[in-house]
């Protein structure tokens, strides 16, 4: 991969996950300096490692990102450690089990709404780094279902629309700063193989019910979005020629998903 983001610096929200993995992984290929966020220090580590072992440079750092003062220290930890923040990439969202509206509770609701207070504080923090050097890169990874929908994903598709217009409101309010902020929103995400990722089966393992997704149509490319196709999509926005490029969703998944114009 050519060296797009060389000299810039790179922090990863979730980096530890499955999608968050794959996405330090190319940020460091690709030159950044990648910081591994993740509240599981042990597993942040063994990301930054494996960057490290492939010629990168990484280093992980622990971060409950629903507590606002540790995102703050680890976001300062971070540019004390490298002196600049260029990219900030963001894809926690809880494991959740589709539930019938008649069947939630708000405890239910809660742990979705958690995630756009956890986009919130991230935001919060990260922007002013960015305005020291008049310029950033910050991009939410949202989901397609914030424009197709499904039986039991009422709280999910809320949340990730939310994003959306969370994202697009401050791009209006950071462009004028050379920062630009934009949503990835996968599809339905496979392994390799084409099979469900392992945090999904687990999920809907502990339920034993099948996957509610198994009934949505197939994409016209015949390939089902993966994690390595959500990392190629983030290291070209994140770099230099995405310069003006921002406010935008773009949907990552073979076709699935093809919103009207």
């Amino acid at each position: 991969m050519t060296l797009v983001l060389e000299n810039q610096v790179a922090v990863v929200f979730g980096g530890a996950g499955i999608i968050g993995a794959e996405m330090c992984k190319a940020l460091g290929a690709a030159g950044a300096a990648v910081a591994v966020l993740d509240m599981l220090p042990e597993s942040a580590q063994k990301v930054a490692d494996e960057i490290v072992a492939d010629g990168g440079k990484a280093s992980a750092f622990q971060c409950k990102a629903d507590e606002e003062d540790s995102v703050a220290a680890a976001l300062k930890a971070v540019h004390d450690a490298y002196g600049r923040i260029d990219i900030c990439v963001s894809s926690i969202h809880r494991q959740f089990i589709p539930e019938f509206v008649v069947n939630q509770t708000w405890e239910y609701w809660d742990r979705h709404i958690e995630a756009i207070k956890i986009h919130m504080f991230i935001c919060k923090h990260t922007v002013p780094y960015m305005q020291e050097h008049r310029y950033g890169r910050i991009i939410y990874i949202s989901g397609g279902m914030c424009r197709r929908f499904y039986e039991g994903g009422s709280a999910y598709s809320c949340v990730k629309a939310g994003l959306n217009a969370f994202t697009k409101t401050l791009a209006m309010e950071v462009g004028k700063d050379n920062i630009m902020a934009n949503v990835i929103a996968p599809g339905r995400i496979v392994d390799e193989s084409g099979g469900l990722t392992s945090e999904r089966a687990n999920a809907l393992d502990s339920k034993a019910e099948e996957d509610p997704m198994d009934d949505v149509c197939e994409a016209p490319t015949g390939q089902y979005a993966t994690a390595k196709h959500v990392a190629e999509c983030v290291v070209w926005l994140a770099s230099p020629g995405c310069y003006n490029t921002t406010g935008q969703t773009i949907y990552v998944g073979g076709g699935e998903i093809m919103p009207m114009p």
